[in-house]
């Protein structure tokens, strides 16, 4: 079953109250301004406000010629109530869909609880089909923002991975174990934030608990489907706005998991061969929705926006490293994040990377170049580039030299 209907998570009371008396200890921070943690949490709320204008509206970011598509501003990460309950969650969906609309969103993916190994009781797997039927229905009722159902599988002992653009009752149904059936069926299955790991909090007695990957922070006694995950997963979740409010306020540090968390995705890139999705997400339990994420998609509905994190068309955070371009001496096309350019060794051989304003050009886990664009580099074989800039983390592009 979704989780509070087993007697609630110590995730969703953690989350939810804690972010719940964040945005009350706000104003109380506002008005008495004198210690550090005060000032931390008004900067981390006036840093990480959700209720903007479009995102997009006024950042053009260019598409190449002969490319068909646009860049769309989203959330992979959000809660709601029902079906999740109002112990975790105090957003509804028609509070979701208002904050979609307020922060300028073109989609948000849904993802209430559900516990780990919830499909072996039959029970829970007939009520997560149908609770997942419902939402799929009052997301249909909405079409000027794409509103994607899914789940946050909730496990314990191993970590938290997103689910979506998938029928869920149809994956229930499959002969087959879940999260292969997820596979098979063409679903997103997203690993969220990796690296929270646990936490004391001075707001909230019990802390945080452990919500890291575990395949990525402790890499032994991995059950077989989370094996399985951690070798066919679509995106990693860099930037979790929740927990980023929370590392400003206690540990001074906004960016301490999505340094950990891209570093560990340019290693992951290289064991898995090809880009993976970069992505955000708001983690809203509480009227905290923002756009987290930004997708080239071909087109503006579900399928585009799925194949958008297939093909790791995708940034995070913010929407500054999306312009981040790069062509070669052999393909002189400029090509997007999540692309792969070929060329050559040798004198002839050259790339050219560009992006609008200051950033850090990264190349296998390395930084190799820090200030503004275009720049041309030679390469002496396989590479996964990357740009960072101070508030936006693209996914890479890779770099493949010809035979």
């Amino acid at each position: 079953m979704w989780l509070q209907y087993q007697g609630g998570i110590r995730l969703g009371q953690a989350i939810g109250k804690s972010f719940f008396r964040l945005e009350i200890t706000f104003f109380v921070a506002l008005l008495v301004g004198v210690c550090t943690g005060c000032r931390r949490l008004g900067e981390a709320f006036l840093e990480h406000d959700g209720r903007v204008a479009s995102p997009l509206a006024a950042f053009a970011i260019p598409v190449p010629a002969g490319r068909a598509g646009n860049w769309l501003a989203g959330d992979f990460h959000c809660h709601v109530r029902p079906p999740d309950g109002p112990r975790e969650v105090r957003s509804d969906f028609d509070d979701t869909v208002t904050m979609a609309r307020a922060g300028g969103l073109d989609f948000v993916v849904l993802v209430p609880h559900v516990r780990g190994k919830f499909y072996e009781d039959a029970a829970n797997r007939k009520w997560v089909a149908e609770a997942n039927r419902r939402l799929t229905a009052r997301a249909r009722s909405v079409s000027d923002i794409v509103v994607v159902p899914g789940v946050e599988y909730t496990d314990g002992d191993s970590g938290h991975i997103g689910v979506s653009f998938v029928d869920l009752a149809d994956v229930l149904d499959a002969r087959e174990p879940f999260f292969e059936a997820v596979v098979r069926q063409s679903g997103i299955l997203n690993i969220h934030h990796p690296y929270a790991l646990p936490m004391s909090l001075p707001f909230y007695r019990r802390g945080l608990p452990d919500m890291s990957w575990r395949p990525f922070t402790r890499g032994t006694k991995i059950p077989r489907e989370i094996a399985f995950v951690n070798d066919r997963y679509s995106a990693i979740e860099v930037f979790n706005h929740s927990k980023s409010v929370v590392d400003r306020v206690v540990q001074g540090d906004r960016f301490i998991d999505i340094r950990r968390a891209l570093a560990k995705a340019d290693t992951e890139v290289v064991r898995r061969g090809h880009p993976i999705a970069l992505i955000g997400g708001s983690d809203n339990h509480a009227f905290s929705l923002r756009a987290t994420t930004y997708v080239f998609a071909e087109t503006r509905d579900g399928p585009g926006i799925a194949n958008a994190v297939r093909g790791a068309h995708t940034c995070a955070m913010g929407p500054d490293a999306c312009t981040f371009q790069v062509r070669s001496s052999v393909d002189r096309r400029w090509r997007i994040v999540g692309d792969v350019v070929k060329t050559t060794t040798g004198d002839a051989g050259w790339i050219e990377a560009r992006w609008r304003g200051d950033g850090t050009l990264v190349a296998n886990g390395e930084r190799i170049y820090r200030g503004r664009g275009p720049v041309r580099l030679r390469v002496t074989g396989d590479s996964y580039l990357r740009l960072e800039t101070a508030t936006s983390f693209s996914s890479h592009i890779a770099i493949r030299m010809m035979r």
